[in-house]
């Protein structure tokens, strides 16, 4: 084995057999592979140190829900409110009630299927 500070020259070697022998021997070495070994109870160690898993206790929350459901509420007043003022006169009131028709529709399909655990 060389040390750091010494250079490898080739012809300070005995005889080009010697040579030949130290660089077979290092592919040799280099093309190896390590064998790994683990221990039986490896895995039963490692288990060991990892700390004991609490309980947490964690709150349902409704945001998305009840956010859902103010919408609905909201749509709906908006609804009634272009349909009592002649929403059939202009086609764009008309358009806008059948958007927030649809929309309230959606987020009423929504909240049912959650509430059906159906999603």
């Amino acid at each position: 084995m060389l040390d750091k500070g010494m250079k490898f020259n080739a012809a300070e070697m005995a005889s080009p057999t010697e040579a030949e022998l130290l660089e077979a021997r290092m592919v040799r070495e280099l093309e190896r592979a390590p064998e790994v070994v683990i221990a039986a109870e490896f895995a039963k160690r490692v288990a060991g140190m990892v700390p004991a898993r609490r309980e947490v206790a964690v709150k349902t929350t409704r945001y998305g829900r009840n956010a859902a459901i103010v919408s609905m509420a909201v749509l709906m007043v908006a609804v009634l409110l272009i349909a009592r003022g002649a929403a059939h006169e202009s086609v764009v009131r008309m358009t806008v009630e059948w958007v927030l028709c649809g929309q309230l529709l959606v987020l009423g399909v929504g909240v049912g299927l959650r509430r059906w655990n159906l999603r």
